[in-house]
């Protein structure tokens, strides 16, 4: 449907076929990803049968289940991936700052530096760039501290790093 104005009388008669033949090919779950210039169909799409499953800013994603058996369509699959570095110096010494926004802001606690990454970004590299950034120092390569991750319906991870910093005292930072 590039290009070409589709009608919602169309649309609605290609869907009616197309569901068919999906039914009779034995086809269980169908995706309909509209981009936004065809919101339009969206309404043809739910009478059919769809529901919305995600949306992005380009997109809306409906599925319907055409099958007797259970629906195997996944929950909406979104995902928050934190980061927390772990960070010492020559001395042995923890890096802990402050947060100028977010949660604790104002509220006097230290922490670890933490952040929110993007999970097609590498995590360890997306992680020293943060802290680096920050600080305006530069770090040995990281080694594995540890990792975790925690299912919670969406997919919600942390993982932690160790950083060994070069500079031999930590100023009072505070990000």
């Amino acid at each position: 449907m590039d290009g070409v104005e589709v009608t919602a009388e169309d649309f609605n008669a290609k869907l009616d076929v197309s569901l068919k033949a999906w039914k009779d090919q034995g086809k269980k779950g169908i995706w309909i990803k509209l981009p936004c210039e065809l919101l339009s169909l969206v309404d043809v799409a739910i009478k059919k049968g769809f529901t919305y499953h995600h949306a992005e800013n380009e997109y809306v994603m409906l599925t319907s289940w055409i099958s007797d058996l259970p629906s195997t369509i996944p929950a909406n699959a979104s995902h928050r991936i934190g980061i927390g570095a772990l960070v010492l110096n020559k001395n042995r010494e923890v890096l802990v700052v402050q947060e100028i926004d977010g949660v604790f802001k104002g509220t006097g606690l230290w922490k670890l530096p933490t952040g929110v990454s993007c999970f097609m970004v590498q995590r360890n590299n997306r992680c020293i760039k943060a802290v680096e950034s920050r600080l305006g120092s530069d770090f040995k390569r990281p080694f594995p501290f540890s990792r975790q991750e925690q299912m919670t319906g969406c997919v919600s991870c942390f993982m932690q790093i160790s950083l060994r910093s070069r500079e031999q005292k930590f100023r009072k930072v505070i990000l």
